[in-house]
Parts: structure tokens; C-alpha cells; sequence
């Protein structure tokens, strides 16, 4: 059992694109205070240390705003990737890992257009599933686990 989410509906489903979120300023802040810390290191080499710092210091914020929302875009634009293993389901999305124990799964219902887990303690989780998924493949894997299949 291993799939990718479609991408244009896993990118609907998740957060809004926000370039001025909480997490994102704080990369920029971090990112923008190394890139300080690296210019005065290289600018304790130079002779005329203040006119040197005046004319590179302006790097260290464009570089650490670009670097953060950057790698907060490749981050957000991530496909979802679903896999399974012997302890469980794997939920895969950039850096973020989900794992989701066998045990904790008490039935699964298949929809128009993904899956539906429901869990022990009556939550649910909906995983998408491409158009050309073999659903049959996901069903004897999920009862091979003892899993059963409910009804919504």
C-alpha cells in the first residue's frame, strides 16, 4: 500500500500560503541572524571593518527572507505521500511524518475520491487516492492487518 495524494487537491486541503505566518518570520529571524553572525566573522579579517559592514550587511536579511520563503514554498507546494509499513500507516508531507499505528485503525470506508479510517476512539482521517489506485490491493492489505471495512 503506497501512493501519492493528487497534488492539486492535497495543496487545497491544507493550510493557506501565508508568507507572513508566525513560523515563517521566526525561519527569517534565524536565517537572517546567521547570515549577521557569518558577515562579522568575515568582516573581522578586513582592515576597515565599519565601511566593509555598511556596504554587506544589507545581505544578511535577503538572504535569510529568501531562504525562509523559499524553503517554506518548496515546503507548503510537497506532495502527501502515503505508505505503509509493519507497525502501521506512514502520512509523508515535506518534513512532516505521521505515523499511525495498526492498532489505533478500527475500520476504513472507500469514498468517491480517497479513504476514510476511523479510529478506535471514534475519529477520522480521509487520505485522497489517485484515480488509478488498485482499491482491491488497499482492501487485502488493510484486512491482512485486521482491519475491517465500515460503513460511513
Amino acid at each position: 500500500m503506497k501512493w501519492t495524494e493528487p497534488w492539486v487537491k492535497s495543496i487545497q486541503n491544507q493550510e493557506r500560503y501565508s508568507l507572513i505566518s508566525k513560523g515563517v518570520l521566526i525561519s527569517c529571524l534565524i536565517w537572517t541572524l546567521f547570515f549577521v553572525f557569518l558577515a562579522l566573522v568575515s568582516l573581522l579579517t578586513k582592515d576597515d571593518f565599519i565601511n566593509h559592514l555598511a556596504k554587506t550587511i544589507w545581505i544578511a536579511p535577503v538572504g535569510g527572507f529568501i531562504l525562509a520563503w523559499g524553503m517554506y514554498t518548496i515546503r507548503w507546494l510537497s506532495p502527501v505521500k502515503i505508505d505503509s509499513g509493519p507497525k502501521g500507516i506512514i502520512r509523508i508531507k515535506a518534513d512532516n511524518i505521521t505515523s499511525i499505528p495498526w492498532e489505533l485503525i478500527s475500520s476504513y470506508t472507500f469514498i468517491v475520491d480517497g479513504i476514510v479510517f476511523k479510529f478506535t476512539d471514534d475519529s477520522e482521517i480521509t487520505f485522497l487516492l489517485p484515480k488509478d489506485i488498485d482499491r482491491d490491493l488497499i482492501a487485502k492489505e488493510l484486512e491482512a492487518h485486521s482491519i475491517k471495512k465500515g460503513v460511513l
